[in-house]
């Protein structure tokens, strides 16, 4: 039987550091992006719908706008 080799050498708790911070990173930018579109969602659906009847990104944007400003209105 060899020498015991150390679990983790010097460098490799500062990579799992680094690792895990990445990783804390990317979970709260995917939670901020499904929560951004969760609160859009109906803003979004009414521009469909708007989009679908008269083939008018113009009036889809400006629906999804005016929707927006009134959700945010409405939650504070």
């Amino acid at each position: 039987m060899g020498e015991a080799t150390p679990m983790l050498t010097p460098q490799e708790p500062i990579m799992l550091a680094i690792l895990l911070i990445f990783v804390v990173l990317v979970v709260a930018v995917i939670i901020v992006v499904v929560k951004t579109i969760l609160y859009f969602l109906s803003a979004i659906v009414i521009a469909a719908v708007v989009w679908y009847l008269t083939k008018d990104i113009t009036y889809a944007a400006i629906t999804f706008l005016l929707v927006s400003v009134v959700s945010l209105l409405r939650k504070h």
